[in-house]
């Protein structure tokens, strides 16, 4: 792991090195400190040698001038392996199809692959030959979210003849990520059938570990010989997620350790080669920003600005820069984002069919109402609304109420009529009702056999619409139907199409219930010998004669398709998920958002409130009470989901020796850190109080506790039923009672030196949320092993010399329960023998005594188990892979050290199921 650090900023399309740094370090912050729901912004500050004057931004001589100007993109990097980098979701590689890769025997692919982060969605593609269209299908090799590796074939092209297996045991990459993958199918194993075996190792040319059991299927098979391009790094044809981070290298062969027919090996290319030719003869294309590096990324961004320096005699100059990202864009002063039902409104999908568009979401000093459209006209107020007065729809900023003797009056862009007039708007029907006939929207219309179409209301609640010529005089109407609009919160919609020469009418309204769902009712049917014309203008209330209740959102439109799709946005996006709100954020405010686990398995939000992008993003991570930081390889946000962070393997298991790996630790047990009463309150409804009363850290006073200590937090959670785990969560990890160490560092450099490149690595990898294991404390702490989990991170990188310090929390709050498949746990397992610390990853049988049921004997092995330490605060994690005994003492065949790590017990000592001191919240 070479110390030296560059600084590179994107000109013209190019990354260009501007500058080694001086003798002065490198520092580069990330993370969050402690357990706040948003990271602090991730800086790399640096000092950048400015002697030929070359960074000033606005010297013309410089080579630069004209390119150093604010938010000049930006990354800061050190020397690495060679491999092929994967920076996006549009970036992989390919290779056309040729007669060597139509293998319709058995197969045998191979991939040594690294992605920055494993858990994704839809799981993460390693190779494929496999194409839907066409029927081109022959072979799709992918591992899933539960890092459970797939392989998918078809005989014939086409989906009805695919046939998918999946490993019985997971995958267990290493701690920097890395792991090669194998999987091989044997398509006629001899015993009428084909067989799928699986397998791991540390390198694609090593020794293969098999993984889980052969997976052995009734029937003889083939695989389709298709046209597909031979692809890795994303899927063009199955809903996976493509790969984000490294490929360093891939192999196909026909037969099962066959001829190789595909050989990328990415760590002998070229830097900066955008094709190539592999040993089997195949040429290799990059697509997208994919490309063949040399280097870590160890921060991504912009700089902002370039202040220069000098010494008196003018022989040193420096630019002292900073690179920063989104967080620091974000933390700027700046207005506060549109509700979500305007920017609905003017999303990509329905601004094109709007002519017109009110928001009516004006200030209360306004005196006419702001077009939501460029170009468009404002909205003329007649009489004296109450502006900004209403509340009642979750989806909107604050919206008018009308009084007698208020009229609004819009004027559409000019357009070309389409044959449809479309109208849409949310409203709020008082109980008591409008004037009996009161017309509630009125369209002027050119070319129409109706000079006005109106919406009336009836005393009842009802709707119609009509059409009046120039006199006045019917010429269409459709009798009232009955809406209940009032005492509703709801979106009207009326729209008159032409078809041939009749009028085709629909009425609908989408009411929103009290539990905040929508229900659409509506009622069509048609004039005939009529025609629809084109919008001229419109009108709310033209008589003013609607006293009470609020309107807002309106829209004039050329599409019966207007507003297609918005009820989700009518109620704020309510029960929306805090991993997909911050993905459509994301989009929303052109940001990258990557999701680390599964957006999915995220607490539910509540309507979507006011706010900065910044409080925005910050209410989704503080609602699931994950972590929202900042990518170092992009400039992009990472949120990691509170999911994600329950039950982890290790990053990196360090030892506390005097050889090089040994970390700096400043132990500390700060008495503010300790929250023992904690108020979770729901924004816009109730709250929950929870009092830990017992423990070293209850709310009791010394010696039996360390008085109250209250927390809290306001949340936009979707319903009051979800502030009980809340609160008892946060009470849970507020009196966790181990060991802290607020400040680990990690001398990554001491590390190569000692001989362990792989785990510096490793520890250079780690980031928010990540798992740290460290063994054999020094003694005046616990003999247990130190597991902490990382919060933030500082890395000074030095000409000879890098380093990073974690600030950390207790990782022990984190290992919680978890349900499986066929598992039935006893009334109470024991060890009947004491247990020795041994390697980790040894085999073991041992017998234990059961109270109550036994163990099944067909129990869905393997699971995890928790052998418990004296201690209280540790454990041993443990896998079982078998049981026998029909009765107790039963024996469990066991792998030691499930993390990294294990301790000695006694006889007696426990194994359970589930950690016990908390559920998940």
């Amino acid at each position: 792991m070479d110390a030296p650090f560059a600084a590179q900023i994107y000109i013209d399309g190019t990354w260009t090195t501007v500058s080694a740094h001086t003798d002065e370090p490198a520092r580069i912050t990330g993370g969050r400190q402690k357990d706040a729901a948003v990271a602090d912004p991730l800086l790399c500050s640096l000092k950048l040698r400015n002697d030929d004057g070359s960074l000033s931004a606005r010297n013309p001589r410089g080579p630069y001038f004209g390119h150093l100007g604010r938010a000049v993109p930006a990354r800061g990097i050190v020397p690495d392996d060679t491999h092929l980098w994967l920076p996006d979701d549009d970036a992989y590689v390919s290779t056309p199809d040729h007669a060597s890769l139509d293998i319709t025997g058995d197969l045998d692919v191979r991939a040594d692959v690294q992605p920055l982060h494993w858990q994704r969605e839809l799981g993460l593609p390693l190779a494929e030959k496999y194409l839907t269209t066409g029927n081109q299908r022959s072979w799709s090799w992918w591992v899933d979210d539960n890092m459970i590796m797939w392989l998918r074939w078809s005989s014939d092209g086409t989906f009805a003849a695919v046939i998918e297996v999946s490993s019985t045991e997971a995958i267990v990459p290493a701690g920097d990520g890395r792991i090669a993958l194998r999987a091989t199918l044997d398509v006629n194993n001899g015993a009428a059938g084909h067989t799928v075996v699986f397998y791991t190792s540390d390198t694609i040319s090593g020794s293969w570990t098999q993984l889980g059991d052969p997976v052995v299927t009734a029937g003889t098979t083939s695989i389709f010989a298709s046209t597909a391009t031979l692809v890795s790094g994303t899927s063009l044809a199955l809903p996976i997620d493509p790969v984000v981070g490294r490929l360093h290298a891939l192999q196909v062969r026909s037969g099962i350790g066959g001829t190789v027919v595909a050989n990328p090996d990415f760590t002998a290319q070229s830097v900066g080669a955008t094709s190539f030719a592999d040993s089997a003869g195949r040429t290799w294309s990059l697509v997208g920003d994919a490309e063949i590096r040399d280097f870590d990324c160890r921060a991504s961004g912009e700089i902002a600005d370039w202040p220069t320096r000098w010494t008196t005699s003018g022989r040193k100059r420096w630019a002292s820069v900073e690179i920063g990202g989104w967080l620091r864009r974000l933390k700027l002063p700046s207005e506060p984002v549109r509700s979500p039902l305007f920017r609905e409104a003017t999303g990509a999908v329905n601004l094109p069919l709007m002519v017109g568009y009110w928001p009516c979401e004006d200030g209360s000093e306004s005196t006419s109402l702001a077009s939501g459209l460029t170009g468009g006209t404002t909205m003329t107020i007649t009489g004296s609304p109450s502006l900004a007065a209403s509340d009642r729809i979750p989806g909107s900023a604050p919206l008018l109420e009308l009084a007698t003797g208020v009229t609004l009056t819009g004027v559409p862009i000019t357009h070309t009529g389409t044959g449809v007039i479309a109208v849409r708007m949310v409203a709020d029907a008082p109980v008591s009702g409008w004037t009996a006939d009161a017309v509630l929207c009125e369209v002027r219309a050119a070319g129409s056999s109706a000079v006005r179409w109106v919406l009336e209301v009836s005393n009842l609640g009802g709707l119609r619409i009509r059409g009046l010529d120039s006199t006045d005089t019917e010429i269409a109407a459709t009798g009232y139907i009955s809406f209940d609009v009032f005492g509703s919160r709801q979106m009207i919609g009326w729209q008159l199409t032409q078809v041939g020469s009749d009028v085709y009418w629909q009425m609908f309204t989408r009411v929103i219930a009290d539990d905040l769902t929508v229900s659409e009712q509506g009622i069509d049917g048609t004039f005939t010998s009529r025609t629809v014309g084109r919008s001229t203008q419109l009108r709310i209330a033209p008589a003013g004669n609607l006293d009470g209740g609020s309107v807002g959102h309106i829209m004039l439109g050329t599409s019966a398709t207007l507003a297609a799709g918005i009820d989700a946005a009518i109620v704020g996006n309510d029960g929306e998920t805090a991993g997909r709100r911050l993905i459509r954020f994301g989009e929303e405010f052109d940001m990258p958002v990557r999701i680390i686990g599964h957006p999915d398995d995220t607490e539910r939000m509540g309507p979507q409130k006011a706010g900065t992008k910044l409080e925005l993003l910050s209410s989704c991570a503080a609602a699931d009470r994950g972590i929202l930081s900042e990518a170092r390889d992009a400039m992009a946000l990472e949120y990691r989901t509170r999911m994600s962070l329950y039950n982890q393997t290790p990053r990196a298991v360090l030892v506390y020796d005097t050889e090089g790996e040994s970390p700096h630790l400043e132990p500390d047990d700060p008495t503010e850190d300790v929250v023992n009463d904690y108020t979770a309150e729901r924004r816009g409804g109730s709250s929950y109080q929870a009092r830990e009363t017992a423990g070293r850290n209850s709310v009791a006073e010394h010696p039996d506790g360390v008085g109250p200590r209250p927390g809290g937090n306001t949340l936009d959670l979707e319903t009051d039923d979800q502030l009980h785990d809340v609160a008892w969560w946060e009470t849970h990890v507020g009196t966790w009672d181990d060991v802290r160490i607020p400040v680990v560092r990690v001398p990554l450099t001491r590390l190569v030196d000692a001989g362990k490149p792989e785990l510096a690595r490793a520890i250079a990898a780690a980031g928010p949320g990540d798992r740290l294991v460290i063994t054999d404390p020094p003694p005046d702490l616990p003999p247990d092993p130190i597991d902490i989990q990382i919060q933030g991170w500082a890395e000074v990188i030095r000409p000879r010399r890098r380093e990073i310090t974690f600030n950390t929390l207790p990782h022990g709050p984190w290992v919680v329960g978890v349900a499986g498949v066929d598992l039935a746990d006893s009334d109470g397992t024991t060890l009947v023998d004491p247990l020795t610390a041994v390697a980790a990853g040894a085999v073991e049988a041992v017998d234990v005594d059961v109270v109550g049921t036994p163990w099944p004997l067909d129990a869905d092995v393997p699971f995890p188990m928790w052998i418990l330490h004296p201690s209280g605060a540790k454990a041993e994690r443990v896998t079982v892979t078998a049981i026998s005994g029909a009765t107790s003492p039963q024996t469990m065949t066991i792998t030691r050290g499930l993390d990294g790590y294990t301790l000695a017990h006694d006889a007696g000592a426990e194994l359970i199921m589930f950690q016990p001191l908390r559920w998940a919240r």
